[in-house]
């Protein structure tokens, strides 16, 4: 309904599938560090920088998504 948006609409896109990727690095992260039968600091960092940019890619994705979506839907209403 809104060309203009469209690429707007497109970054969100891709920012769910980077979110998809992140999110499953992390579960294998998770995994492997739940079978470690010993400390594994390396891969506690990694696990901690995968949390890290998973926060800040759905912080800033639920940010855009409201600035975009909410004022959409006050057109549709209007």
């Amino acid at each position: 309904m809104y060309p203009k948006l469209a690429p707007a609409f497109e970054i969100l896109g891709h920012d769910h599938e980077y979110l998809d990727e992140l999110l499953d690095k992390l579960q294998i992260q998770n995994d492997q560090l739940a079978r470690s039968e010993i400390e594994d600091k390396a891969l506690a960092e990694e696990l901690h920088k995968t949390l890290v940019a998973v926060t800040d890619l759905l912080q800033q994705h639920l940010t855009d998504e409201e600035d975009l979506v909410i004022p959409i839907l006050g057109l549709r209403q209007g």
